[in-house]
């Protein structure tokens, strides 16, 4: 139960958030925008479709300003000019939403499936906005300042040390009406550091800003909607240390130390926002890194003490791994310390059997041990400063849990304990884009997995963040053979000032990603309800993404929630296990189940006639659940190479005969993919319908946009009914 310390703190905090919201809003209203005399529209405009929505002006501008760390901020100044030519795109593209996006891929990582489609937003914090305004700019010459409603959003970003709110604004212009030429102009600052100079210490790690995110970023050119003239430039001082990576500018400007970069672009099509897309994979972009002179970034050299600059990156992951060389000495002391004999005792107790020759052996039992069976607690309120107790590893497998703020710690102590070196590799969602010496990205919120030697292979570790974990070399499809950044901690500790280094994670087997689903169903004619028996097979990636729905969990939030389908919850389903499950801790990861299952009210209409049962609920298979054809520049990506099986089979007290059975026939495919659906009579009371779905190969080209768009609405198609009724003939 919560104390009441811990409840009064979150009011506090609450009505401090509250407090700031009101503050930014009111300091937001006060500050003005004069309108230019001159008018900026075109005889142009006038030719376009009435159905057209295309962004004709898009002009930002970025400027870094001051040197020194304490002063530094970011301001950002936007122009844009957007004709509207439906309702549907008024109410997607006409709210703004500051800090805005400028790496949409980056932003949206993380971000649950069900809500891709709201605005991405960076996670940056302390916005200023100077000034937003937008008007309908009319043909004859007149224009009309449209009013602006606004809605303050707080979310939080976790660090190694605490929770930092993060904030966002939603601008809503009102009363944009289909054909309207609306011209936007708003301008927002970013402070590098609030707090400085006070948390140029040890105190930057608490009072986190946006020098943790801001170090290296990407710029996207494309948008949402297609922009028919397109220019962004980045103003900075030479002594800002900028590299620009990526897209090369159009020029570069040099005013003595001054430098503005000037990316420019005419008719970009509108693919940001494509489904199944994978923006940082095929469109250009421009990455920047900023050497701030932030003292954060500097270290001592081990010999001469003097101080060296560090990559902005390396900070992040120093502060989180600081502890490695301290468990390791640890780990080789002979005091009876409490936590530490618990935890030689937990490894003494699972390695039982295992000589300490094979000591990776016997880290993947324990890590496969905390995978199945540990509980994992998220620390909310440590991070929020509700909790200031120590993390007590020892104290934690002995009750089998893990702790969100001892997931690296725990496993550098196990490590070290067996003797074993080990590398840690930071990973990004390929969804999102690709780490390589273009673009690390901040590191403050990267996942991890470690690695040790096995043999001439690596054996990966992911510190679980969910009650069920994955097994040892189980990764999910979006890291499977991504880049990952790989930190020796030999390397580490020694200052080593090589570049960084990337190594390509493991793939597995694509023919084992696999799922079967079989409902064998008693039907009596007459009775509304059925009852019957349900196997689940779940192979590879299925199992991977799906299982933990089966096991009191929930499934990855970040991928299709029919990964994580259950017989539970169809309609009217009643469900118990027949016998417990089997899951197998090695590769590809086989998990079975057989239930018992009962369903209410699955047929329905008069008994006495026809008996309609409806399948749809059945065939849920991973896929988007509306997608039109159209004009599309990207490629679609299927998640991975798949075999997808769900059998309903039915089995009924008198012989039937299937009406219109040509519903339940579909044979239809992409050059990537193919989806089969059959219904078959086995003899006069059986019958057998399958839904099969197979990808077999991920990438599809985006001129095969209308075999997919065909496909999917087949797979999507609502109704798919089985029909019966009482056959004459035998």
């Amino acid at each position: 139960m919560e104390s009441r310390a811990a409840s009064g703190s979150r009011c506090l905090l609450t009505a401090a958030l509250a407090f700031l919201v009101a503050y930014t809003l009111q300091a937001q209203s006060d500050a003005g925008f004069a309108w230019p005399d001159s008018l900026p529209w075109r005889s142009s405009w006038q030719q376009l479709p009435a159905d057209c929505t295309l962004v004709l002006e898009d002009d930002l501008s970025i400027r870094l300003r001051n040197i020194k760390a304490a002063y530094l901020a970011f301001h950002y100044e936007h122009h844009k000019v957007v004709r509207f030519g439906d309702v549907a795109s008024i109410k997607r593209y006409g709210p703004v939403v500051l800090p805005e996006s400028l790496d949409p891929p980056f932003d949206e990582h993380g971000k649950p499936y069900t809500r891709l489609e709201t605005r991405p937003y960076p996670l940056l914090f302390n916005l200023r906005v100077d000034h937003f305004t937008a008007r309908v700019i009319h043909a004859d010459g007149t224009w009309t300042e449209l009013p602006i409603a606004t809605r303050a959003a707080h979310g939080f970003l976790a660090n190694p040390v605490n929770m930092q709110a993060t904030m966002s604004i939603t601008h809503y212009p009102e009363g944009i009406m289909p054909g309207d030429v609306v011209e936007y102009r708003w301008k927002y600052m970013l402070p590098w550091d609030t707090n400085a100079p006070y948390t140029s210490g040890w105190r930057g790690s608490r009072w986190v800003d946006n020098w943790t995110r801001l170090a290296n970023w990407r710029i996207f050119f494309h948008q949402g909607l297609p922009v028919a003239h397109q220019r962004t430039e980045l103003r900075y001082h030479a002594k800002h240390g900028v590299e620009l990576a990526g897209e090369a500018p159009t020029r570069i400007e040099r005013v003595g130390d001054e430098r503005t970069a000037i990316w420019e672009h005419m008719d970009l099509p509108g693919c940001m926002d494509e489904l199944n897309g994978r923006p940082a994979d095929d469109l250009p972009f421009a990455s920047i890194f900023l050497q701030a002179d932030d003292l954060r970034y500097q270290r001592r050299e081990r010999l001469s003490g003097m101080p060296v600059t560090q990559q902005p990156w390396l900070q992040a992951i120093r502060r989180r791994e600081a502890n490695a060389l301290w468990w390791r000495r640890v780990s080789m002391k002979r005091v009876p310390d409490r936590q530490n004999m618990l935890i030689k005792r937990f490894i003494a107790k699972e390695c039982a059997g295992i000589p300490d020759s094979l000591g990776t052996r016997r880290m993947e039992v324990l890590h496969e041990r905390i995978a199945r069976d540990f509980e994992y607690e998220s620390d909310r309120d440590w991070y929020m400063d509700l909790d200031q107790g120590l993390p007590r590893m020892g104290d934690q497998v002995n009750e089998e849990r893990i702790r969100d703020i001892s997931r690296y710690d725990l496993y550098s102590k196990l490590l070290n304990a067996l003797r074993l070196n080990h590398v840690t590799a930071y990973v990004l969602d390929k969804r999102s884009g690709r780490l390589d010496d273009r673009f690390i990205g901040p590191m403050t919120d990267n996942e991890w997995l470690f690695g040790v030697r096995d043999g001439e292979e690596m054996l990966w570790m992911h510190p679980k963040r969910m009650r069920n974990g994955w097994f040892a070399n189980e990764l999910p499809f979006y890291w499977e053979g991504t880049s990952a950044l790989l930190i020796d901690l030999r390397r580490l500790l020694v200052d080593d000032p090589s570049p960084p280094l990337f190594i390509t994670l493991p793939k597995g087997d694509p023919r084992a990603n696999a799922r079967g689903i079989e409902h064998s169903i008693r039907v009596k004619l007459g009775d509304p309800d059925a009852e019957g028996e349900t196997r689940v097979f779940l192979s590879g990636q299925f199992s991977t993404l799906g299982r933990g729905a089966f096991l009191g969990d929930r499934s990855d939030s970040t991928v299709h929630p029919n990964y994580g389908h259950l017989p539970a919850r169809l309609p009217g389903a009643t469900i118990s296990r027949l016998a417990e499950p089997e899951l197998s801790a090695d590769a590809p990861f086989r998990y079975r189940e057989l239930e018992s299952i009962r369903l209410s009210n699955f047929c329905t209409g008069p008994m006495s006639d026809v008996v309609t049962i409806d399948l749809r609920p059945f065939f849920a298979h991973a896929v988007p659940s509306s997608f039109e054809a159209g004009a599309r520049h990207l490629p679609f990506n299927w998640d991975f190479r798949q075999l997808d099986r769900i059998i309903v089979d039915l089995e009924f007290d008198q012989a039937v005969e299937i009406m219109d059975r040509t519903r339940l026939q579909e044979d239809i495919g992409s050059p990537g993919a193919r989806y089969l659906l059959e219904a078959t009579r086995i003899d006069a009371c059986h019958v057998r319908i399958e839904s099969r779905f197979e990808v077999l190969r991920e990438r599809e080209e985006a001129g095969d946009v209308e075999a997919i768009a065909a496909m999917l609405r087949a797979m999507n198609d609502p109704d798919r009914r089985l029909r019966v009724r009482v056959s004459s003939m035998p």
